[in-house]
């Protein structure tokens, strides 16, 4: 009679093949990235991999001008490979009498915990755009924006993504021009995408904060798979329980600049000049906006004509800046600072040199 024991219960090969067929189902936005397995069997832990930079905004060309062209480059980034791990501990009684079937389960687990890691991280390259757009809500006139802003039109599938409760108020604001999940039929990308407008499936995620939202088009991002899910086991025989653990080598990084815009539900800034010198003066803004450098402002003379800013700092983390720059005295001039990321700048404002 043949016997059943325990190390029937417990397959690694089995257990593996589980957590690889499942692990697809619950990366959620794997879609949003292509899958480079060139590097499976190669050596070292350190990569240097292709990017596609974007080619700046179009200009503005006069009737019969020649239209200046832009080289399509490429750089690079190294990134070290990471390894996703994760292990779980069964006792022989929950094997073998424990309700349900807790192998299975461990796996299903083990498949969750590592797609949960490595949507984490395809999200973090995501985050690296460079293309922005701001709006004041999440509206239909936002997504159309974000959706100029990518300077041209294809047919390529759009995908939002959003966190949940921004998904929910654009949702809301868009009313009737909504589509739901259950009308997107062989179109839709991914499970989880919760419905679309203007042709942009919204997936949510809580890996996003409020007021950001990411409008890609396909694979922005890549996904290097250094080694497939492996599971291991292991016995402890003086606690008789089992120790199962899987683990997944691979790097995400964003791989083309140009297929992602990031949505900002911007805040509204207000500027203030004060301390007027011929030597400069003190641009305060409600709320901070810390960053901020020259060339994000333009200074112009009662001519129009540019002057020149030899230097812009802030010692209070941007709520205001000491900039610094020749001015004639008695004159009159304009200083306006571009919008920011999730930021949208006052109307130029006047800076008055003293007598």
């Amino acid at each position: 009679m043949a016997m059943t024991k325990l190390e029937h219960m417990v397959d690694p090969e089995v257990l593996a093949g589980i957590v690889r067929d499942y692990l697809p189902k619950v990366m959620k936005f794997s879609a949003l990235a292509r899958i480079d397995r060139t590097l499976e069997g190669r050596p070292g832990s350190t990569i240097t991999v292709p990017k596609f930079k974007y080619i700046g905004d179009a200009t503005e060309v006069d009737e019969g001008a020649s239209i200046d062209t832009t080289l399509l480059e490429t750089s690079t980034e190294e990134f070290t490979i990471k390894k996703a791990a994760k292990g779980v501990e069964i006792t022989d009684e929950a094997i073998l009498s424990g309700f349900g079937d807790p192998v299975d389960e461990a796996g299903n687990q083990l498949a969750l915990s590592i797609a949960a890691k490595v949507d984490t991280d395809i999200m973090t390259a995501i985050q690296q755009a460079v293309l922005w757009a701001n709006s004041t809500a999440f509206d239909i006139d936002a997504v159309s924006d974000a959706i100029d802003s990518f300077e041209d039109e294809t047919d390529e599938t759009l995908v939002l993504v959003m966190n949940r409760y921004d998904a929910s108020e654009l949702r809301k604001a868009v009313g009737g021009n909504w589509e739901r999940a259950s009308d997107l039929g062989d179109q839709i990308v991914t499970e989880g995408v919760y419905g679309a407008v203007l042709g942009a499936q919204v997936m949510r995620s809580d890996k996003l904060p409020r007021g950001v939202a990411y409008l890609t088009r396909p694979e922005p991002a890549a996904l290097y798979m250094k080694r497939d899910v492996e599971i291991e086991e292991d016995r402890d025989v003086l606690k008789k329980t089992t120790i199962m653990t899987a683990d997944q080598h691979y790097g995400a990084h964003l791989y083309d600049e140009s297929k992602i815009v990031a949505l900002h539900k911007a805040d509204e800034v207000t500027a203030t000049i004060s301390d007027e010198e011929t030597t400069g003066f003190t641009l305060s803004l409600s709320p901070a906006v810390d960053g901020l450098t020259a060339d994000d402002m333009t200074l112009l003379d009662s001519d129009d004509d540019e002057v020149t800013i030899d230097s812009v700092s802030t010692s209070d983390d941007g709520a205001s800046y000491d900039v610094e720059a020749t001015l004639s005295a008695g004159s009159t001039y304009t200083i306006k600072v571009d919008d920011q990321p999730g930021y949208t700048m006052d109307d130029a404002k006047d800076v008055d040199a003293p007598d």
